[in-house]
């Protein structure tokens, strides 16, 4: 009987520690990385030019992602302030929703974000209505560095994509997808 009652008082002991140890692992928060796509979509028009359809128009159109005024946010991580850092891993876009001249090009454009203040990302040269057509997406490449610094610091992302339109006139969308990895603080239970 001295035998049980020695080890119910050792697991008694035992049991009480290793509480302590949970709760305390239990009350320190947790840092999780969540992987996410952000959307946004750019609305380009180009006009057309009555005196020389041909005439090429430059076209510039601005868009941006705010993680903290963005609903999607809390359905993924609860609030803003949880997020520690962010990280751009992709940048995709495609064209959708043309019409107008289907001989309509984009030449010599380029993706910038934050007002061209961290660097130009080109884009290829490409006939709108048969890459809406098809479906294409691309892919952005290069150093995204400069862009997560950008974002850390404000939780806001300006983005312009900027090129020459030939053949006018067209109306065209710009579906451009943000893939990003949130270093997040998640509370204890």
């Amino acid at each position: 009987m001295k035998t049980i009652k020695t080890m119910l008082v050792g697991v008694a002991i035992l049991f009480f520690f290793a509480c302590d140890e949970l709760t305390d692992s239990l009350d320190t928060p947790k840092e999780v990385d969540i992987t996410t796509t952000y959307t946004g979509v750019l609305n380009i028009g180009v006009p057309e030019v009555f005196e020389n359809p041909d005439e090429s128009s430059m076209v510039t159109e601005y868009g941006g992602l705010d993680l903290i005024g963005n609903p999607d946010v809390a359905d993924v991580i609860g609030t803003p302030e949880q997020i520690k850092n962010v990280e751009v891993v992709r940048v995709k876009y495609e064209y959708k929703n043309f019409s107008g001249n289907v001989d309509t090009d984009l030449e010599n454009g380029s993706f910038q974000f934050t007002e061209n203040i961290y660097g130009s990302y080109p884009i290829p040269d490409v006939n709108i209505a048969e890459s809406d057509l098809l479906g294409t997406v691309y892919s952005l490449s290069g150093d995204f560095s400069p862009m997560n610094e950008s974002i850390n610091r404000s939780k806001i992302l300006v983005y312009l994509m900027q090129a020459t339109a030939t053949h006018n006139p067209a109306t065209f969308q710009v579906v451009v997808s943000f893939t990003l990895r949130l270093k997040v603080e998640v509370d204890p239970f």
